[in-house]
């Protein structure tokens, strides 16, 4: 029997996403955990709601979670609660009510690159864990854990990479999301023609009498 999961996501919507639950990860996820999905043409991590064993309604095309990032939920049972009461006395998308809820270490969407030491020496593998090591002997010892997912699909790989890094077989590196705030830019009207006479301005605006008043704005708030 296959387990689905409905995800939170830090997105302004009123709903959570039904998510089909990977043999692979099926240890890990719960009630409260993070885990990363794919969302529109990428990914996002968002926050477990709830589990479901027998959906009424599947979408025909239910795509799976791909990667649990914790070793442990990062909500329990009774903060779980509060965030959906709060969520529903306010009205406020449950996945912006979760991430508002944890510290913002828990919420930064960081990069995070594994890094497996040249002299590492990893024994008896797992097939999660040899397809990953794999994966690593192909990029020269250094890869993104995103890329990972992209090219192996749906696994365990941020619990395999934990269990590594522990054993001090890899390190992981952290890049921290950028502070800096996204350009922004504006548009600006400006004349760059004066219509002086009231005979041009008809001829010119004839039949646009929207432009006209448009112009006449411009010029009476000095051209720009």
């Amino acid at each position: 029997m296959s387990l689905y999961a409905r995800v939170a996501v830090p997105r302004p919507l009123y709903r959570t996403f039904l998510y089909r639950v990977p043999d692979s990860l099926a240890p890990d996820i719960e009630p409260g955990r993070r885990v990363v999905v794919p969302f529109g043409r990428g990914e996002l991590t968002g926050w477990v709601d709830k589990l479901v064993s027998e959906p009424a309604e599947i979408p025909s095309r239910t795509r799976e979670i791909l990667d649990s990032p914790d070793p442990e939920p990062v909500f329990d049972a009774e903060l779980l609660e509060l965030c959906r009461w709060v969520a529903h006395y306010y009205i406020a998308p449950l996945g912006l009510t979760f991430r508002a809820a944890l510290p913002a270490r828990l919420t930064a969407e960081s990069a995070e690159r594994l890094i497996r030491r040249p002299d590492a020496k990893i024994g008896a593998a797992t097939p999660s864990e040899q397809a990953l090591l794999a994966h690593l002997d192909q990029h020269k010892g250094a890869v993104k854990l995103s890329s990972v997912r992209r090219a192996l699909g749906p696994g365990p790989w941020a619990r395999v990479a934990r269990k590594w890094a522990e054993a001090g077989l890899l390190t992981i590196e952290r890049e921290a999301p950028s502070t800096t705030p996204p350009l922004r830019s504006r548009q600006v009207l400006q004349l760059t023609r004066e219509l002086p006479s009231l005979q041009e301005r008809d001829r010119i605006f004839r039949r646009a009498a929207r432009q006209r008043e448009l112009y006449e704005y411009l010029e009476s708030v000095g051209g720009h």
